[in-house]
C-alpha cells in the first residue's frame, strides 16, 4: 500500500526533503499550485495526485500535468481529462 502526502500548502523545499525520505506521491488540492510544485520538483520521480474539487476548465491543465485525479464527479470531466490527455503521455 502506497500513501500520498498532503500537508497544508507545503514548500517545494518540504516536498524535496519528504521526497529524499522516500516519500514518491503527492496530493495537490488546488490545480496551478500543484503545477508550480510539478515544475520545481520535475527532475525528481514524483506521482502527482489531483485531490481537489475540479472545475471543467481546468481539466486540461490536469491532464497535462498530473498522474492521478481522485475527484472526478461528473462524466464531462471524466470525457475531457481523456480528451485531453496528451498522446502517448508518460512522465
Amino acid at each position: 500500500m502506497s500513501h500520498c502526502w498532503r500537508s497544508p500548502r507545503p514548500s517545494a523545499p518540504r516536498r524535496c526533503a519528504a521526497a529524499g525520505a522516500g516519500q514518491r506521491a503527492f496530493g495537490e488540492n488546488y490545480v496551478q499550485e500543484g503545477i508550480d510544485k510539478i515544475a520545481q520538483l520535475r527532475d525528481l520521480a514524483l506521482a502527482w495526485h489531483c485531490i481537489g474539487p475540479l472545475q471543467s476548465n481546468k481539466t486540461r491543465l490536469v491532464a497535462e500535468h498530473f498522474d492521478w485525479v481522485h475527484t472526478v464527479d461528473r462524466l464531462k470531466i471524466a470525457e475531457r481529462l481523456s480528451a485531453q490527455r496528451p498522446e502517448g503521455w508518460r512522465r
